[in-house]
């Protein structure tokens, strides 16, 4: 017979149980298969010798399949914040919860992270600030806010508004400032030209 952490494959040898399995059979039991790590937990450990080997996904980490060798992180813009007390709460992609609009994921994927007013989530992995012309009252999702003709955003990058021009001023869209009409021409409020 094979000892713990070992299996007959068939022949005559016995072969170790790979990371991901164990065994521990009775004295004089034959043992033709490890058993594999359940769903949620893993192991990296070869010759394992009881179910204790595999241990539950941390946080933010979810082991799809029996017989894992390690935890996949929860996918992008997603988090789990069990801790990795309950096995059934990591055994599946479905685990994790999607973050909010305006929210990525934690680089640990236990949380989510909150952008700021004046930048957009990009790709649900990072906070981006908003390019000229652009603003963002609240953080945005994918893109900040387009400020248009007759308006300007006051500020180069990381906008938080967009404000009407002046009367006596004029902008094209996706202004920093308005532009004071020439000698002998006008606008009324919120111009995109001013008129002579």
């Amino acid at each position: 017979t094979c000892g713990p952490g070992y299996f007959r494959d068939g022949t005559t040898a016995c072969q170790v149980c790979p990371p991901g399995s164990w065994s521990n059979p009775s004295s004089g039991e034959w043992v033709f298969n490890c058993t594999l790590c359940d769903r949620g937990t893993w192991s990296a450990i070869e010759a394992a010798t009881s179910v204790d080997t595999c241990a539950i996904c941390d946080g933010g980490k979810v082991a799809a399949t029996r017989g894992s060798t390690s935890c996949e992180f929860c996918p992008t813009g997603a988090y789990l914040a069990n801790l990795g007390t309950d096995a059934s709460m990591h055994d599946e992609e479905s685990d994790c919860i999607s973050c909010a609009f305006g929210k990525l994921s934690s680089a640990d994927r236990i949380s989510c992270e909150e952008c700021q007013a004046g930048q957009y989530v990009f790709n649900g992995t990072s906070c981006e600030d908003c390019e000229r012309g652009y603003y963002a009252p609240t953080a945005q999702e994918g893109a900040c806010l387009e400020c248009g003709a007759g308006s300007h955003t006051g500020t180069d990058t990381r906008a938080t508004g967009c404000y009407g021009c002046e009367a006596g001023t004029q902008s094209a869209g996706l202004s920093v400032n308005c532009t004071v009409c020439e000698p002998g021409s006008y606008s009324g409020s919120r111009a995109s030209e001013c008129i002579k």
